[in-house]
């Protein structure tokens, strides 16, 4: 890991798809769960979450994620958050949806916090800051 923000957007992204799919197995509305509720929603949030994880243990693997990987996680737990907030607004409250909610965002902000550096480039010495080349010796 190349800098203290990707190590802590990593961990917050894994973490955040571990509680994403636990969520999913809490109540949901009434005394169902996620999965009894929906049909297609809740394989797409576990894929996520999957794909939190998996992108989380990436750089204890010795990989480092192309910039690309962190938008997309970052872009899919945005998707969940606006669909985990919009499902506990309007029809349910419990404790499954507001955990997704949080994990979700945790998703969306470790995507992003783990990629953020990539994007920055790298300074390097402008003409004036180089050092002369060297004279050739005299004769």
């Amino acid at each position: 890991m190349n800098s203290l923000g990707t190590a802590r957007g990593h961990v917050t992204a894994g973490i955040g798809g571990l509680l994403l799919i636990i969520s999913l197995f809490l109540e949901w509305t009434g005394a169902l769960d996620a999965w009894m509720d929906f049909t297609v929603v809740d394989i797409l949030m576990t894929v996520i979450g999957i794909a939190a994880i998996l992108y989380a243990l990436m750089p204890a693997l010795g990989t480092e994620p192309a910039p690309g990987l962190a938008l997309l996680v970052a872009a899919g737990g945005t998707a969940v958050f606006g669909m985990a907030l919009t499902f506990a607004l309007e029809i349910a409250g419990t404790v499954g949806v507001w955990l997704a909610v949080f994990a979700s965002a945790g998703i969306a902000f470790g995507g992003y916090d783990a990629g953020r550096h990539l994007w920055i480039p790298i300074p390097r010495p402008s003409r004036h800051e180089r050092p002369p080349p060297p004279r050739p010796p005299r004769a």
